[in-house]
Protein backbone atom coordinates (compact mmCIF):
# COMPACT_ATOMS: atom_id res chain seq x y z
CA UNK A 1 0.00 0.00 0.00
CA UNK A 2 1.40 3.40 -0.93
CA UNK A 3 0.71 6.26 1.43
CA UNK A 4 1.00 9.84 0.37
CA UNK A 5 3.18 12.03 2.54
CA UNK A 6 0.44 14.68 2.93
CA UNK A 7 -1.87 12.00 4.41
CA UNK A 8 0.79 11.12 6.98
CA UNK A 9 1.43 14.73 7.84
CA UNK A 10 -2.32 15.33 8.23
CA UNK A 11 -2.48 12.43 10.65
CA UNK A 12 0.51 13.70 12.60
CA UNK A 13 -1.08 17.15 12.89
CA UNK A 14 -4.27 15.68 14.33
CA UNK A 15 -2.33 13.62 16.84
CA UNK A 16 -2.89 14.73 20.41
CA UNK A 17 0.39 13.27 21.64
CA UNK A 18 3.84 14.04 20.26
CA UNK A 19 5.29 10.77 21.56
CA UNK A 20 3.27 8.49 19.25
CA UNK A 21 5.16 6.00 17.13
CA UNK A 22 4.89 5.73 13.37
CA UNK A 23 2.87 2.51 13.74
CA UNK A 24 0.29 4.37 15.80
CA UNK A 25 -0.01 7.00 13.07
CA UNK A 26 -0.82 4.27 10.57
CA UNK A 27 -3.54 3.02 12.91
CA UNK A 28 -5.28 6.41 12.55
CA UNK A 29 -5.61 6.00 8.78
CA UNK A 30 -8.72 4.15 7.67
CA UNK A 31 -7.77 1.21 5.49
CA UNK A 32 -10.47 -0.08 3.20
CA UNK A 33 -9.87 -3.62 2.04
CA UNK A 34 -11.60 -5.10 -0.96
CA UNK A 35 -13.38 -8.38 -0.26
CA UNK A 36 -11.48 -11.37 -1.58
CA UNK A 37 -13.58 -13.78 -3.57
CA UNK A 38 -13.38 -17.29 -2.18
CA UNK A 39 -11.97 -19.47 -4.95
CA UNK A 40 -10.56 -22.41 -2.99
CA UNK A 41 -11.44 -24.57 -0.02
CA UNK A 42 -8.93 -26.38 2.10
CA UNK A 43 -9.48 -29.91 3.36
CA UNK A 44 -11.02 -28.76 6.65
CA UNK A 45 -13.46 -26.37 4.94
CA UNK A 46 -14.62 -29.01 2.46
CA UNK A 47 -14.98 -31.60 5.21
CA UNK A 48 -17.21 -29.18 7.14
CA UNK A 49 -19.22 -28.35 4.02
CA UNK A 50 -19.96 -32.03 3.35
CA UNK A 51 -20.04 -33.09 7.02
CA UNK A 52 -17.40 -35.76 6.52
CA UNK A 53 -14.12 -36.40 8.24
CA UNK A 54 -10.98 -34.74 6.80
CA UNK A 55 -9.54 -38.26 6.85
CA UNK A 56 -12.31 -39.32 4.42
CA UNK A 57 -11.12 -36.69 1.95
CA UNK A 58 -7.55 -37.94 2.37
CA UNK A 59 -8.69 -41.50 1.66
CA UNK A 60 -10.67 -40.37 -1.40
CA UNK A 61 -7.59 -38.63 -2.79
CA UNK A 62 -5.54 -41.78 -2.27
CA UNK A 63 -8.25 -43.88 -3.97
CA UNK A 64 -8.63 -41.26 -6.75
CA UNK A 65 -12.23 -40.53 -5.73
CA UNK A 66 -13.92 -37.23 -4.94
CA UNK A 67 -13.38 -33.84 -6.56
CA UNK A 68 -10.21 -32.73 -8.32
CA UNK A 69 -7.71 -31.00 -6.07
CA UNK A 70 -4.56 -28.92 -6.26
CA UNK A 71 -1.42 -29.63 -4.32
CA UNK A 72 0.40 -26.40 -3.53
CA UNK A 73 3.56 -27.24 -1.64
CA UNK A 74 2.34 -29.36 1.25
CA UNK A 75 -1.17 -27.93 1.10
CA UNK A 76 -4.18 -29.47 -0.60
CA UNK A 77 -6.87 -27.10 -1.89
CA UNK A 78 -10.05 -27.67 -3.83
CA UNK A 79 -11.24 -25.17 -6.41
CA UNK A 80 -14.84 -24.08 -5.81
CA UNK A 81 -15.64 -24.82 -9.47
CA UNK A 82 -14.39 -28.41 -9.10
CA UNK A 83 -16.33 -28.94 -5.87
CA UNK A 84 -19.56 -27.61 -7.41
CA UNK A 85 -19.04 -29.71 -10.56
CA UNK A 86 -18.53 -32.81 -8.41
CA UNK A 87 -21.66 -32.00 -6.41
CA UNK A 88 -23.66 -31.52 -9.62
CA UNK A 89 -22.43 -34.88 -10.91
CA UNK A 90 -23.53 -36.61 -7.70
CA UNK A 91 -27.04 -35.14 -7.85
CA UNK A 92 -29.78 -37.75 -8.02
CA UNK A 93 -33.47 -37.37 -8.77
CA UNK A 94 -35.92 -38.46 -6.11
CA UNK A 95 -37.35 -41.97 -6.54
CA UNK A 96 -40.76 -40.65 -5.45
CA UNK A 97 -41.00 -38.25 -8.39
Amino acid sequence: MVLRSDALSAVSMTSSSKSRSVGQHYADIAIVEQPISLRHLNQIDLARRWRVSPRTLERWRWQKLGPAYLKVGNHVVYRIEDVEAYEAGRRRASAAA
